[in-house]
């Protein structure tokens, strides 16, 4: 197994397809760190949107078999996640529709 060196900036938006059913989908964004006065608030919408738009949208209509929004406010990232996803595309722009609406 190689281990790749190369800064985040060289991997950002990189996607690797195989010949598979479904696809497992990760979107992550840089997030508030753990001080930050946003990160309560980021992380009740991380979880709301896990419960909720991504569910809905990724899950249940989309017909991946999971959907999740997860923060880590200890390394500052918003990750939006799907599982046994047949239609990536369409997943990732849910993702960045729920991005859009949660910017004020």
């Amino acid at each position: 197994m190689s281990t790749s060196t190369a800064p985040p900036e060289a991997v950002a938006g990189t996607a690797l397809a195989i010949p598979a059913h479904g696809a497992h989908v990760a979107w992550c964004l840089p997030a508030p760190l753990f001080p930050a006065a946003e990160a309560p608030l980021v992380e009740l919408g991380a979880h709301l949107l896990s419960l909720g738009a991504a569910w809905e949208e990724v899950r249940a209509k989309g017909g991946a078999y999971g959907a999740s929004c997860e923060y880590d406010s200890l390394h500052g990232s918003l990750c939006f996640l799907s599982y046994r996803d047949p239609d990536p595309g369409r997943t990732l722009a849910v993702f960045a529709d729920q991005i859009g609406r949660a910017h004020v």
